[in-house]
């Protein structure tokens, strides 16, 4: 079992580049994911995580106020029973890890408790001897993740879309990537504002841990193993809603 950091900025194909991996599926898996699956009948292999799984919420007390109204304080715990009760190999992927396991949180409940259940998939990803599934982390945030987190991590992927931008009204085009400070918002031939994005690829990089990384962001070192791009990332958009935003535990708090 691996732990794989995805990294890239805003736009880089990190999420679409996971959910083309789970849709291709080569090791026969099936992935818990924080990624809502848009077409679930061809895709069953891709299970929605909801909070429940992972941290079990119980009413510990309620605290009538002043005013009037009350105030119900709750037990937070992880649950080991689901993931403990899967009995075949898995692999789980999480989206934007850092709004659920900041650096800035550090002592919160919930990076407790995700730090204890980083520990516990370590071994339940990893006990069938002969298909192991992986733990895949994304976020364009990786200095807020969690520093143990981002120590733990086996791998350290990171991700630059490429694509070419096209004026609708005098089919002017140039290229972008999504490491570009600033993008164009109007045409400069005709000044019109309708521009459609066209031959996406996604650039990617993998890492042996985030040292090597760092070496490569930081002071252009040549540390990484493995450097491709995937040319067919556009097949693969409406497996997923690239607009979606469900904060993971958010109805915990």
């Amino acid at each position: 079992m691996s732990i794989i950091l995805c990294l890239g900025n805003i736009g880089s194909g990190k999420t679409a580049t996971l959910v083309r991996h789970m849709v291709k599926n080569p090791q026969r898996l099936k992935f818990y994911a924080n990624i809502t699956p848009t077409k679930p009948k061809e895709t069953p292999q891709i299970i929605p995580i909801d909070s429940s799984m992972i941290i079990h919420k119980e009413l510990e007390k309620t605290i009538q106020k002043r005013d009037g109204t009350s105030e119900d304080k709750f037990k937070f715990t992880l649950n080991k029973d689901f993931w403990q009760n899967i009995n075949e190999p898995i692999s789980v992927v999480l989206d934007e890890i850092h709004t659920i396991m900041n650096a800035r949180r550090g002592q919160s409940k919930v990076n407790v408790i995700m730090s204890d259940f980083l520990s516990l998939l370590r071994r339940v990803l990893g006990e069938d001897p002969l298909i192991q599934g992986d733990l895949f982390l994304i976020t364009q945030l990786g200095r807020r993740s969690d520093v143990i987190l981002r120590e733990m991590a086996h791998q350290v992927r990171y991700h630059v879309c490429r694509y070419t931008r096209v004026c609708v009204n005098c089919y002017l085009s140039w290229n972008e990537t999504s490491e570009d400070p600033e993008h164009l918002y109007v045409c400069p031939r005709c000044q019109g504002y309708k521009l459609q994005k066209i031959n996406h690829k996604i650039e990617v990089w993998h890492f042996a841990g985030i040292k090597n990384f760092d070496m490569w962001k930081e002071w252009g070192q040549n540390t990484f193993h493995r450097h491709y791009i995937v040319k067919d990332i556009v097949d693969y958009f409406p497996y997923y809603n690239t607009t979606q935003w469900e904060g993971l535990f958010s109805d915990l708090y």
